[in-house]
């Protein structure tokens, strides 16, 4: 049988090796142990990140086709629904929300009706002053908007005078 024949390289190291002091022996094995395991956990979390990247790169490239065919369908909707002329259904969760709605009366008001403009100078909603332009408008043509919140003040017109 033929014997074992042992690298020229290895036989060195482990001439070198056995020379030096068992404390020095023991650093060195050990250096060589936390250096491996090292390794091993930079390579874990490379392929933990490389996986990571692929998972976020496929869910953005998911919601990214999502949102382009939703983009799409809502077009060609549209399209549908403005070349038929149909009116587009209501859905149950819209006509929920439209039922929710306080409604007074059956109607709910917009803007306000007052019987004489000269005597308004102030918005009912924010209380500021109407300007000079506003009671112009409001006396000419019997409404104006605030332009502060927007409240709309309609005057009836049979009592206007011009």
């Amino acid at each position: 049988m033929a014997e074992l024949q042992i690298d020229p390289y290895w036989q060195a190291l482990m001439k070198w090796f056995s020379g030096i002091p068992l404390f020095e022996q023991i650093l060195i094995i050990a250096g060589a142990v936390a250096i491996i395991v090292l390794i091993l956990i930079g390579f874990y979390y490379l392929l933990k990140g490389i996986a990571y990247l692929i998972y976020y790169l496929f869910k953005g490239l998911y919601y990214l086709f999502k949102a382009i065919a939703k983009g799409i369908y809502k077009l060609f909707e549209a399209l549908y629904y403005g070349i038929t002329g149909k009116q587009k259904p209501i859905k149950k969760e819209q006509a929920e929300k439209i039922d929710e709605s306080p409604v007074i009366n059956g109607e709910i008001p917009k803007t306000i009706i007052y019987p004489e403009p000269q005597n308004i100078s102030f918005c009912s909603e924010c209380g500021s002053k109407f300007s000079e332009s506003m009671m112009a408008q409001l006396n000419s043509k019997g409404q104006v908007f605030c332009i502060h919140c927007g409240k709309g003040i309609h005057v009836d017109a049979a009592n206007i005078s011009t």
